[in-house]
């Protein structure tokens, strides 16, 4: 099986961990649904090419990011929002290179925006919203490819115009 989806359902309890033996798995979608308990971290990482995963809106326990899928260097769209995530945005998601889609909005998020995600070489679109980030705004913002970037419901200052003067493919930034 390479694509698994049971977005938008009813599903509820835990996630099930027989996907996790499947070695050939590209696309994971679990969003929207109302699975509990801790997030599928376990064994993750043998996903190596793995290029979808959404987990988000879903009443999951409360609990910090899981690191390992950090080792899930092919992923290139990641939907997290919504799922009781908290803690800082770790620096092991740096290894994440291919993502182009980042949605991370409405959780439980503090500490500063990672710099290696304000550098980031492929990112298009970025949705932080809703969360506890706080922190200054670096002056040069180097996400050339983005497109979409939401930021809003945050408590982060500094100069946010001159951060993204050079952001010539922006169409879309929220920062209230």
């Amino acid at each position: 099986m390479v694509f698994f989806n049971l977005s938008t359902n009813l599903f509820t309890g835990e996630v099930p961990a027989f996907f996790l033996r499947l070695t050939a798995l590209k696309s994971l979608l679990l969003d929207t649904n109302f699975f509990s308990g801790a997030y599928p971290a376990a064994g993750i990482s043998r996903l190596a090419v793995f290029f979808v995963l959404t987990l988000a809106n879903n009443p999951f326990a409360p609990g910090p990011f899981f690191l390992e899928l950090g080792e899930l260097t092919k992923l290139n769209y990641l939907w997290m929002s919504r799922m009781n995530l908290n803690g800082e945005i770790p620096e092991a998601f740096s290894s994440l290179t291919e993502l182009t889609q980042l949605r991370m909005s409405s959780n439980n998020l503090t500490g500063a925006i990672p710099a290696w995600l304000l550098r980031h070489g492929k990112l298009e679109h970025l949705y932080l919203f809703g969360n506890g980030l706080t922190g200054e705004l670096p002056r040069n913002v180097t996400v050339f490819f983005l497109i979409e970037l939401d930021l809003s419901m945050n408590h982060l200052t500094g100069f946010f115009l001159e951060a993204f003067r050079d952001l010539r493919k922006l169409t879309l930034l929220f920062f209230f």
